[in-house]
């Protein structure tokens, strides 16, 4: 099998295996735009460009969620309700990337720097990351928080603008091989921490 067909099947499987799932078609978008830019210029990317377009259209009238066409998104990305949610331009998405809906993730008015998300990050319905910030691998963003800031590895950030409420395994498990079961952020003199 092609390996974009792979993708797509286990992009559906992710979703429930449901291809009325609008979560599905999000995906899709994503996969698209990542494979028009590996095949390189000439009928072949304008052809993927132009399914891309076209479902990308569908998916911003109906669901009204507008995804950069150059996305960069990692394996196993999830849209768990693909409802009014916006990436705009320079958004990377890690691995086993949760959003739910009514996200916004985007360059600031400052600037053009983009969000860096992190692997293993869920963020939560009305959630808005702006600006050039990073999130760490395994973070979880609050409902309705505003990230302004670099959030770090394991920590969960709510609130406006969002702050750190806790670190380690009462996010989404490991981080960084560790888990921190303590909920206390690490301590970065400690012989532990590396």
């Amino acid at each position: 099998m092609h390996p974009v067909l792979q993708r797509f099947r286990q992009d559906v499987e992710r979703h429930r295996g449901r291809l009325r799932e609008w979560g599905v078609w999000a995906v899709v978008v994503c996969r698209l735009g990542a494979y028009a830019q590996k095949v390189g210029p000439g009928p072949l990317q304008w052809t993927v460009r132009a399914a891309q377009g076209s479902i990308s259209l569908v998916l911003r009238l109906i669901t009204r969620t507008s995804l950069d066409p150059d996305l960069k998104a990692g394996e196993a990305l999830v849209f768990v309700h693909a409802l009014n949610v916006t990436i705009g331009p320079g958004v990377v998405l890690g691995e086993r990337v949760e959003i739910m809906q009514d996200v916004t993730i985007a360059p600031s008015y400052e600037g053009p720097q983009a969000p860096k998300i992190g692997n293993d990050v869920f963020i939560g319905a009305g959630a808005t990351i702006l600006g050039g910030v990073t999130v760490g691998d395994g973070a979880a963003i609050g409902a309705n928080s505003l990230v302004v800031s670099d959030v770090p590895s394991g920590a969960f950030v709510i609130g406006v603008p969002a702050k750190t409420i806790r670190w380690g395994a009462w996010t989404r498990g490991k981080v960084d091989g560790k888990v921190d079961v303590t909920g206390a952020a690490p301590n970065p003199a400690s012989p532990t921490a590396a």
